[in-house]
């Protein structure tokens, strides 16, 4: 898949490029622009390890900032983490919505970001 999309959140555009790293590789990579300027990066993590848990995976990185975005359970409640502590959590509203509910430790730009790219990559 190749989601590429904008966001306007408070004051900040986000443009959320993807990117082709490897023409043979089961990861998707995006690099991430804040006001047209180069902000971080985000790539999916597929695994063998993670294929058997059948467990989703985003890493996103900003500057020494690293974030990563797991869920256990295929379109189940997905947990973000930074630094090993986790900030974040989307969720579906109900089985059958396509509206979500994040909740996020800090009033963080980029938490909503990584957030939001996770849920769009893995309906």
């Amino acid at each position: 898949m190749y989601y590429s999309f904008y966001l306007t959140i408070d004051d900040h555009n986000y443009k959320v490029e993807w990117k082709r790293d490897k023409i043979f590789s089961n990861n998707d990579k995006w690099v991430i622009y804040k006001d047209g300027e180069y902000f971080g990066e985000a790539a999916t993590d597929f695994r063998l390890k993670n294929a058997v848990q059948l467990k989703e995976c985003i890493k996103a990185t900003f500057g020494m900032e690293e974030l990563l975005v797991t869920s256990k359970t295929i379109k189940g409640e997905a947990v973000l983490h930074c630094n090993d502590k986790v900030v974040g959590t989307i969720k579906r509203s109900s089985m059958v919505s396509s509206s979500h509910i994040i909740n996020i430790d800090e009033n963080s730009d980029t938490y909503i970001l990584v957030l939001v790219l996770f849920r769009m990559y893995y309906k």
